[in-house]
C-alpha cells in the first residue's frame, strides 16, 4: 500500500503487511498546532487489508474518491480501500491530504488469501451439484423412481395407521365384553344372596347398581 501526499511533492509511504505508519502534523508542508503530534495510524495486517486509527485530540478526516469529508473521532477504526482520501487537518482539510492507493504486492496476497476457498469450492462442486441442481435435472426414469418411492412411503404410513385402528377397535370391544361379563356375574350373586334370604322377585331382576 502506498500512501501519497498530493499537497507535498515527496515519495509516497511503502507500506507492507504487519506495518503501520503514524501522520503527524510534520507531514504537513505548514504544520499546524491544531494538528496532533499522533494525528492518526494506517495500519496494513497480514491479509494485505488496511485499516485507519483516529489518535489525535481533533477528529481525522476520510472519504472515498468524490465524496464527501466524513470525520473519524479518536480511537475509531475505519478500512480503507483503493482511492480513499485522509485529511489531518479538520478546520482545512485541503491542506494535508493522503491518498490510499492498493500495490499489486496487496493484490496478489488478497488472491492468495481467497485462493484456498476458491479450491475448497471447487473440490465440493459435485457434492453442491448432488444436492442443489440434480433433483431439477433428473430424468424421467429418476423422477419416476422417486415417485415411487415416495408412494411406498405413503402406503407404509397408512398401512401403519390402519394397524393402529384396528388394536384401538379390539381393545374396546374387549372392554365391552369383559364389563357385560362382569355385570352378569354381578346378577347371578345378587339373585342367589336373595335366595338365601328367602326374598323372592318377580319378573327381571335389576341390580341398583351397575358398572
Amino acid at each position: 500500500m502506498h500512501m501519497q501526499d498530493v499537497r507535498v511533492d515527496a515519495l509516497p509511504h511503502t507500506l507492507r503487511s504487519g506495518e503501520e505508519l503514524v501522520l503527524t502534523r510534520w507531514h504537513m508542508q505548514r504544520p499546524k498546532l491544531t494538528v496532533s503530534r499522533e494525528q492518526c495510524k494506517v495500519i496494513v495486517a497480514a491479509d494485505g487489508t488496511a485499516d485507519l486509527v483516529s489518535c489525535g485530540k481533533g477528529p481525522t478526516l476520510l472519504r472515498q474518491s468524490g465524496a464527501q469529508w466524513y470525520a473519524v473521532s479518536r480511537s475509531d477504526t475505519c478500512p480503507l480501500a483503493d482511492g480513499d482520501q485522509i485529511s489531518l487537518d479538520c478546520n482545512d482539510p485541503e491542506a494535508a491530504v493522503f491518498t490510499c492507493e492498493v500495490g499489486i504486492l496487496t493484490m496478489v496476497m488478497l488472491a492468495m488469501a481467497i485462493l484456498p476457498w476458491l479450491s475448497l469450492l471447487w473440490l465440493n462442486l459435485p457434492w453442491l451439484y448432488f444436492l442443489f441442481l440434480l433433483p431439477e435435472t433428473m430424468m424421467p426414469g429418476e423422477q419416476r423412481c422417486a415417485a415411487n418411492v415416495h408412494a411406498a412411503n405413503v402406503h407404509a404410513a397408512n398401512v401403519h395407521a390402519a394397524n393402529v385402528h384396528a388394536a384401538n377397535v379390539l381393545r374396546a370391544r374387549r372392554r365391552a365384553q369383559l364389563r357385560a361379563k362382569l355385570r352378569i356375574q354381578l346378577r347371578a350373586k345378587l339373585r342367589a344372596m336373595l335366595r338365601a334370604t328367602g326374598i323372592r322377585t318377580a319378573g327381571r331382576l335389576r341390580p341398583w347398581c351397575s358398572s
